[in-house]
């Protein structure tokens, strides 16, 4: 009987810590889904959301969206699993969309670097 109950103990103490393993520890997985939309014909804070100079411009009327892509970080395994099951966001390594090895300012200074180079793009190709 004593067998028994240690070994329904210890079963017990396992199963709780896998259970908060499971919730706490980030897996080097992210979950990719929908962004925002923004209409690039319209003005945020009084300015053009895209503004060429030294062209003529010429009125608009309508939408013309860019679409985003939201990428949720940090994902618990139980996060990943509901990401997996829901199927309204994608979840893929982490190594897909982060460089390994870099750290969370070298990202955010690529993907500014990103950003400016995908502007002059679109000055250029206006």
């Amino acid at each position: 009987m004593r067998s028994r109950t240690s070994t329904l103990l210890a079963s017990g103490m396992l199963g709780v810590a896998l259970a908060v393993l499971a919730v706490a520890v980030p897996v080097p997985l992210v979950a990719l889904g929908p962004g925002p939309t923004f209409n690039t014909l319209a003005d945020v804070d009084g300015r053009p959301v895209v503004d060429v100079s030294g062209l003529p411009m010429y009125p608009t009327s309508g939408n013309l969206n860019m679409t985003t892509v939201s990428v949720t970080d940090r994902l618990t395994l139980v996060g990943a699993l509901s990401y997996w099951a829901e199927q309204r966001q994608q979840v893929v390594p982490r190594s897909v969309i982060y460089e390994p090895g870099k750290t969370d300012e070298q990202v955010e200074e690529k993907n500014a670097e990103d950003f400016s180079d995908s502007e002059i793009n679109a000055e250029s190709a206006a």
